[in-house]
């Protein structure tokens, strides 16, 4: 393997390739990531509608409480895959590097609706087998819309722990990373003397040490790159509520961990361009949700004050690039 080819792996799989000697003193590398991500949750309460369905009590009275038919639930939402992008540069320095990368996606946006021109919806401010109550239930219409955005900065300075002639390669990694989580909501349900209408946008923003590893592989054609990385930082959390008119907002901060693992395939058609197919996976935990707080809402505008609720998150990451060394 020639010299020029191993600094092009170096740079894709950042700076880690099997094969060859070490790479140029003072090589500059960029790529550039065409990025699918989905979002998803390890739980999420706000569209579970359990208590959507009224039903005739047993009771000589013949009043109606809330039932238990989920007519509108977090299924309704399609949080799928965005389009996103991702840039690369760096410059290795023998057996170190230095390397910096940033992304961003678009905005999730999603909405679902639900009717009921009998008018025998309830809300999901009320508890199955309580009472109906004019104020929350007896709707013709309830509709929910959710925004979500991720934008991702990472600077690491990289070092060869072990370089194989013929077998794998592994390099640490050391650096900082920044992260902002965006999400809003809005709510609307209508019945025949009321509207309701309850927002909530939460936003974070992290940042802290991460550190991690790459290991390469020789494969048929190309190579073989699995990546792990990890992440404590701080979570700067802001949280704003309105409900019906009644604004509230709440600052809070919190520890925040992060897990990240991926695997990519990596091939060089020219002397000084590659491409890489890969897919990653990553999971942080104590984030600020724009559902977090969405089933007491009527209690946080009564009390005048917001408690932020944390939960976590992840993403799906297929991605293509390309990459040009110099």
């Amino acid at each position: 393997m020639t010299l020029k080819t191993r600094t092009i792996c170096l740079a894709v799989l950042i700076c880690t390739v099997a094969g060859g000697p070490r790479p140029a003193f003072g090589q500059w590398y960029g790529s550039v990531d065409c990025v699918a991500p989905a979002r998803f949750t390890t739980h999420n309460t706000v569209f579970q509608w359990n208590e959507t369905e009224v039903v005739q009590s047993n009771v000589p009275t013949g009043d109606y409480v809330v039932g238990s038919t989920a007519l509108l639930d977090v299924d309704s939402l399609d949080m799928g895959f965005v389009a996103a992008g991702r840039a690369t540069v760096g410059r290795h320095f023998g057996a170190y590097g230095i390397e910096g990368s940033y992304m961003r996606s678009n905005e999730w946006d999603c909405a679902a609706s639900v009717f009921d021109p009998s008018g025998h919806m309830a809300s999901p401010f009320s508890l199955t087998g309580n009472p109906v109550t004019p104020e929350f239930d007896n709707n013709y219409s309830a509709s929910v819309a959710y925004q979500a955005q991720l934008e991702s900065a990472e600077l690491h300075l990289m070092s060869s722990v072990a370089q194989d002639y013929y077998d794998a390669d592994v390099w640490l990694l050391f650096g900082v990373r920044w992260m902002q989580i965006g999400e809003s909501l809005q709510f609307h349900q209508q019945n025949a003397t009321a509207i309701c209408d309850v927002t909530t946008a939460a936003d974070n923003r992290l940042i802290g040490p991460q550190c991690g590893f790459n290991t390469v592989s020789p494969l048929p054609y190309g190579f073989l790159n699995l990546t792990l990385k990890g992440f404590v930082g701080f979570n700067s959390i802001r949280e704003n509520i309105d409900y019906n008119g009644v604004a509230l907002s709440d600052n809070d901060g919190s520890a925040c961990l992060m897990g990240e693992a991926g695997i990519a395939y990596l091939v060089t058609p020219a002397p000084n361009i590659a491409v890489r197919v890969g897919y990653n996976i990553m999971g942080l935990s104590n984030i600020a949700l724009a559902s977090g707080n969405f089933e007491g809402i009527p209690a946080t505008a009564q009390s005048g004050s917001v408690n932020v609720r944390r939960e976590g998150v992840g993403y799906h990451l297929p991605y293509i690039g390309v990459i040009l060394m110099y």
